[in-house]
């Protein structure tokens, strides 16, 4: 019966659009199955995905900085940002890379959040580098000079002053290293 109800939960996952099946062999991981009415936790099950993006391609900056799927880049500076690979940015998220942006393969940013390679306010200025695999929370900031290492994540809202260590969980006013790794 678990095996069923589970089967069928991920089934409406794929229908969703989502490249999501059972793994066969043992298995210690659990699954949860998404339906918004009545959230529920299968054990003994691995979810296995593939690519978030299996088609992606780099997004078309017009002239005017702005990007199809809503977030903006400063458009005197659109050549200074270095976007890798199967990276997502959340819509009205602005990038300001004069002194460069780089941000790397399968990182996720949340919507509305500011990555500043140059502040007028305190003079600040320096490159921006978000390593592989990393996660930025909505209504985040991220001011020149910081580097977020490989697979860190920042929680919503954060104010992001300092370098965030590889694998590390950091936020607040300012972001503070909650985490790390091991």
């Amino acid at each position: 019966m678990r095996e069923y109800k589970a089967k069928r939960c991920l089934r409406s996952i794929r229908l969703r659009g989502l490249n999501i099946g059972l793994a066969s062999g043992p298995m210690h991981f659990e699954a949860f199955c998404c339906s918004f009415s009545s959230p529920q936790v299968w054990t003994g099950y691995q979810i296995v995905t593939g690519s978030r993006f299996p088609d992606w391609k780099m997004p078309a900056i017009s002239e005017d900085g702005s990007t199809p799927f809503g977030w903006q880049v400063h458009p005197k500076h659109r050549d200074k940002l270095v976007l890798g690979r199967n990276s997502d940015i959340g819509f009205g998220t602005y990038i300001q890379p004069q002194f460069g942006v780089e941000i790397g393969e399968d990182v996720q940013i949340g919507s509305h959040c500011a990555i500043y390679s140059v502040s007028t306010i305190d003079e600040k200025i320096g490159k921006v580098t978000i390593g592989k695999g990393a996660k930025i929370g909505t209504h985040s900031s991220i001011m020149p000079g910081v580097t977020i290492g490989a697979d860190a994540r920042v929680g919503a809202y954060s104010f992001v002053t300092r370098d965030i260590p590889a694998g590390a969980l950091a936020y607040g006013i300012p972001a503070r290293v909650i985490r790390k790794q091991g």
